[in-house]
């Protein structure tokens, strides 16, 4: 089954023409955008670094919640190219 869908792809890609535009293409998953990059390193950067800075605070927040608070949504903005890119079969 993988070879065949294998196939497909390559032969799917080598269908098609790469300089009928005169503008080059990407196959990566959806395109690639630097400022919204950035904008999530930044996110992520300052919540990591806060989350580190105020650790004692955080942590002594009842059940820890605070931690959760700034961690998760670092870790999932980190990660939501890999997130989404997860297709449910």
């Amino acid at each position: 089954m993988h070879h065949q869908y294998f196939s497909n792809c390559y032969n799917n890609h080598r269908d098609h023409d790469h300089k009928s535009d005169g503008d080059s293409h990407s196959h990566f998953y959806g395109e690639f955008n630097l400022l919204e990059e950035l904008k999530s390193v930044s996110i992520v950067l300052i919540l990591f670094t806060t989350g580190l800075v105020f650790y004692n605070f955080l942590h002594n927040t009842p059940w820890s919640i605070a931690e959760y608070v700034v961690f998760i949504p670092a870790y999932l903005i980190s990660g939501s190219t890999v997130l989404t890119s997860w297709e449910i079969l």
